[in-house]
């Protein structure tokens, strides 16, 4: 591969000696690049990683939510601290 890419830019990437290898002024502005793009590639993939939140949707009549969900969600909500909630509350039927 480091072939491959000597004999694209033209240029030797290190100086080889019998038993030493130096990186070229080349090699080290392109190590350097390089290294900044991949940690650059590293944070967003983390801050995407960080944005992403469960959250479950629940629709429900009122009463329903009153009487039989609320008192389950907060055992709930205790197992599932990460997980959020989207409410939309029905008075009619769901057809």
């Amino acid at each position: 591969m480091i072939a491959l890419l000597e004999d694209d830019f033209g240029r030797p990437l290190f100086h080889r000696g019998h038993r030493t290898i130096e990186p070229t002024p080349a090699c080290l502005i392109l190590g350097a690049t390089l290294a900044d793009s991949l940690s650059n590639i590293a944070d967003s993939v983390d801050a995407v990683r960080a944005s992403v939140t469960d959250v479950v949707t629940i629709g429900a009549t009122i009463a329903f939510s009153s009487f039989w969900l609320l008192p389950k969600i907060a055992e709930f909500r205790q197992l599932n601290p990460d997980i959020r909630f989207a409410w939309s509350h029905r008075t009619a039927s769901w057809t």
